[in-house]
């Protein structure tokens, strides 16, 4: 008896952390709105290599698809190098997403 009660609990706890993870993966998408998700599948990805004068809006600029603003272009670029400033230094490199 003691047995099933313990398998029961188990049970009940696994579809309970069940439930919580689903209940967090579906917010997670609602908040990012699905539009924007979707806008947000990078189809290829270009490495460049930063010369004097380079600057991220003249980037944005270059590569945005005609959907996005450069100021919005420039944002996602940041993002997905991870970067905190708009300073760019010649002979680093970036990844600049293609959507």
């Amino acid at each position: 008896m003691q047995k099933k009660k313990r398998f029961r609990l188990f049970l009940l706890l696994a579809f309970a952390i069940s439930l919580i993870q689903l209940f967090s993966i579906l917010s997670t998408y609602c908040s990012t709105g699905h539009e924007s998700f979707n806008n947000h599948l990078v189809k290829k990805y270009e490495e460049v290599m930063i010369h004097r004068g380079d600057s991220l809006w003249k980037l944005a600029q270059k590569y945005k698809p005609e959907d996005k603003s450069t100021k919005e272009y420039v944002k996602l670029i940041k993002e997905f190098n991870r970067l905190e400033s708009d300073r760019l230094y010649a002979g680093d490199t970036i990844i600049i997403p293609i959507y």
